[in-house]
C-alpha cells in the first residue's frame, strides 16, 4: 500500500518546495515535518493534514488514504480583463492561486440546453449543473446570499421550470427572473418552490 507520506512527498516534488518552503506554507514546526515526509510517525496529529493538503491544494481525504479524488482545487493560470485578452500569471512573481471545484454533498441536478435562444451565455447541447436548495416557509424571509444576482433554474409554485437571471424581487421572498432571450419578458416578484444556482457548465463542443 502506498503511504500517505510518500504521497506528501510526491506533492513536494511536483511543486519544487523543500521542507523549508513547506514549513512556510503549513506553518507546522520543520522538524515535524521532517518526520512526516519521511514515514517516521504513524499519523500526523491534531489538524497537521488539514493544513498540508490545503497548502498542497489537494484533498485531505486523498492525502490521508490515497481514496477518492487528487484535488478538487484548480489552479487559475491567467487573467482576462479589456479587450477579452488573457495573459498568463507569472508564477515567479505572486503565489498560484486555487479555487476550489468542490460540489459538496447538496442536491445537484444537471440541465441540457437545446436551442441557441440562450446564446451567448448558453449554447445548444451544454449542460448546466446547478446547486439546488428548497425554499421553505422560513427560508423565505431569507435574504438568499447565494441566489442574487446570479443564474439559476428554478421551480415556480404552479409547476414551471426556468433557467434565468435571478435578482431579488420587490417583495419579501420573491424573486425577478430576467431572460437573456429578448423576445421573453422577465417574470416579476415571482414565488419559487425551489431554485439552483449555476455552478458550473459542461460546453458542447
Amino acid at each position: 500500500m502506498y503511504p500517505w507520506w510518500k504521497r506528501i512527498r510526491d506533492e513536494l516534488d511536483r511543486k519544487g518546495w523543500s521542507v523549508v518552503e513547506f514549513e512556510r506554507r503549513t506553518g507546522i514546526d520543520r522538524g515535524r515535518l521532517y518526520k512526516y515526509v519521511t514515514g517516521e510517525v504513524d499519523q500526523p496529529r491534531g489538524d497537521a493534514f488539514s493544513r498540508m493538503s490545503e497548502a498542497l491544494g489537494v484533498n485531505e481525504w486523498w492525502l490521508r488514504t490515497g481514496q477518492g479524488a487528487r484535488s478538487n482545487r484548480l489552479p487559475v493560470v491567467g487573467i482576462v480583463s479589456s479587450g477579452e485578452i488573457w495573459k498568463p500569471i507569472d508564477r515567479e512573481d505572486q503565489d498560484i492561486k486555487f479555487i476550489d471545484f468542490d460540489l459538496g454533498d447538496v442536491d445537484h441536478i444537471a440541465i441540457e440546453v437545446s436551442g441557441s435562444s440562450m446564446a451567448p451565455a448558453y449554447r445548444r447541447g451544454d449542460v448546466v449543473i446547478c446547486s439546488r436548495r428548497l425554499l421553505t416557509q422560513v427560508d423565505a424571509n431569507a435574504p438568499f446570499p447565494f441566489a442574487r444576482w446570479t443564474d439559476c433554474a428554478v421551480r415556480t409554485l404552479d409547476g414551471t421550470g426556468y433557467l434565468k437571471y435571478v435578482v431579488p424581487g420587490r417583495q419579501t421572498g420573491r424573486f425577478t427572473l430576467r431572460s437573456y432571450n429578448p423576445d421573453h419578458p422577465d417574470l416579476e416578484d415571482v414565488q419559487l418552490h425551489w431554485l439552483a444556482p449555476v455552478v458550473w457548465i459542461k460546453r458542447s463542443l
